[in-house]
């Protein structure tokens, strides 16, 4: 029996199961950034719109991965060729009319080369992208309650302003009043938690977040008076979303169900970074642990490996021991296994304590 207190190290035995699931996004790759400028000749536009994408991705990868106290460090590239800082980069659309070129532009960053930049200035990163979180917006307007209903203004206000390359992945289920019959508004608000697992299974998801936005009319003095709260439910648990100056009473002599949902968009991916965030160690800081592999074919282990490798709290993954169907890794990281299994949830993996083998597990998330 291995005693993980006396001997400071985890073994973790990784299960394999059928339809493994793998987390396709890259926190490094910046979509969509739109180019315009005035130039003669396209070759030449195609240089200066190169290097201006470069730019304009960097600022988005830093709003990404950068906490708010340390953004102003995207100046310290003012006079930096970026181009060693870029993995590729894909033109997905352009055109060039009237000496206006215009186009988008895709751009992969090297995450190593960001990092070692930002290690020489002691930062925190947030690089750990979430688990899908199923999202149920109810709208309380005109004396109604919405949820399904095609006319659910709420919703469509947060899915418009969701930006799909945040670190916080939310999933937005077609609107359909079937789905009544699994969970109503009133299961929602009232934290029915048998209705939320029945909604979760339907959409094979394990965590959802209840958005409330209740609208009032104040007729006496002529203001529109909301407030937003949020609900999470994760592990089979309610977190409510702490206080924000800007979900609180707001008062106003419009409909401003845009700028409300724009806020709760921001508040929720400030709390997801707050969970991610974490102080990038020198390598003498790194803690270590040691990885046990269980397997039955070896392409088992490539993928438990790859998305070992592939967690950011995971500075290094070195093997150690090798056996027919076992694997032993030294695995560095500058995270805490709490954050470890905060970033294997978007593998459908979770760690589980064996108190029997009095060892961790990752497991196939429920």
């Amino acid at each position: 029996m291995i005693n993980f207190f006396k001997n400071s190290f985890f073994v973790i035995i990784f299960l394999w199961f059928n339809n493994y699931v793998y987390a396709d996004s890259n926190i490094y790759l910046i979509q969509n950034n739109k180019i315009s400028i005035n130039q003669k000749d396209i070759l030449e536009a195609r240089k200066v719109s190169k290097q201006k994408a470069f730019r304009i991705a960097l600022e988005r990868l830093f709003e990404r991965i950068v906490p708010q106290d340390d953004k102003d460090l995207f100046y310290k590239f003012d006079d930096t060729d970026l181009t060693k800082f870029v993995s590729d980069y894909v033109i997905k659309q352009e055109d060039f009319f009237n000496e206006q070129y215009n186009a988008i532009i895709d751009v992969n960053f090297n995450a190593k080369e960001i990092q070692s930049f930002l290690e020489k200035f002691d930062v925190n990163l947030n690089n750990a992208i979430s688990e899908d979180f199923l999202v149920l917006p109810i709208y309380y307007h005109s004396n109604s309650y919405y949820l399904w209903e095609k006319n659910n203004g709420w919703y469509f206000s947060l899915r418009k302003n969701y930006d799909k390359n945040e670190l916080l992945k939310l999933f937005f289920p077609e609107l359909n009043l079937l789905n009544k019959f699994k969970i109503s508004y009133k299961d929602a608000l009232g934290e029915n938690k048998e209705a939320l697992r029945k909604i979760l299974l339907e959409y094979n998801k394990r965590s959802a977040i209840i958005i409330f936005l209740k609208e009032k009319y104040d007729f006496e003095f002529e203001n529109y008076v909301s407030k937003v709260e949020v609900k999470i439910f994760v592990d089979d648990f309610f977190y409510d979303l702490a206080d924000n100056e800007n979900l609180r009473e707001n008062i106003s002599k419009k409909n401003e169900v845009d700028y409300l949902a724009f806020q709760t968009l921001k508040a929720l991916s400030k709390w997801w970074k707050n969970k991610i965030t974490t102080k990038y160690k020198k390598n003498k800081e790194f803690d270590k642990y040691l990885i046990l592999v269980e397997f039955e074919k070896i392409e088992q282990s490539i993928k438990i490996s790859e998305s070992l490798e592939k967690n950011p709290y995971v500075s290094q993954l070195v093997p150690k021991e090798i056996s027919k169907k076992k694997i032993f890794y030294e695995l560095f990281t500058h995270g805490s296994i709490e954050k470890l299994k905060l970033a294997l949830k978007s593998s459908n993996l979770d760690l589980k304590f064996d108190e029997k083998l009095e060892i961790l597990k990752v497991v196939k998330s429920k």
